[in-house]
């Protein structure tokens, strides 16, 4: 009787072991290293903690911004409202800038074409400051994202939808 009992219960393990091990496992979404952070779109205000940010516009670069086209590119230049929302002053370094489209095709922009360049420092509780960063991309493309991540790692990403009516070109 101990002996089928035994049997029973080794046997009963191994299937539920080959059950689970069969099983695939949980994807992590975004992908294992993407960092923490909020998602949003334009006319939405965004809040990771530290920072509100309202994506207010995006747009092909004209004119008066001022830039060199090369050949087969276009700048897109993208706009937002930013404010310290903590009780204290507020130190941040620059953004480390994507803008992605519908492939997934990612392009980061230089870090001279982000405003204010270098970042925002002892900016009192409540106040403000314009972001803005020049995306230089190719002609035909098309952008589906923003993602703006803290250059310093201490300060949650911003991932901002682009819908088709955000993007004026």
């Amino acid at each position: 009787m101990k002996r089928s009992i035994a049997s029973f219960a080794l046997v009963s393990s191994l299937i539920a072991g080959a059950a689970a091990s069969s099983a695939a496992p949980t994807p992590v979404p975004g992908g294992a290293n993407q960092a923490a952070g909020v998602a949003g779109t334009f006319g939405q205000k965004l809040f990771n903690g530290e920072v509100r940010l309202l994506p207010r516009q995006l747009r092909n670069a004209n004119a008066a911004d001022d830039l060199i086209v090369p050949s087969g590119q276009k700048w897109i230049v993208f706009t937002a409202s930013a404010s310290n929302g903590t009780a204290r002053a507020f130190d941040m370094t620059q953004f480390n800038a994507s803008i992605v489209d519908a492939d997934g095709d990612s392009i980061q922009a230089s870090p001279n074409m982000l405003s204010p360049m270098g970042g925002v420092y002892g900016v009192p509780p409540g106040g403000q400051w314009k972001e803005q960063v020049k995306f230089l991309v190719p002609t035909d493309f098309v952008p589906t994202k923003i993602v703006l991540l803290p250059y310093d790692g201490k300060h949650q990403a911003f991932r901002i939808t682009v819908r088709p009516e955000d993007y004026a070109h």
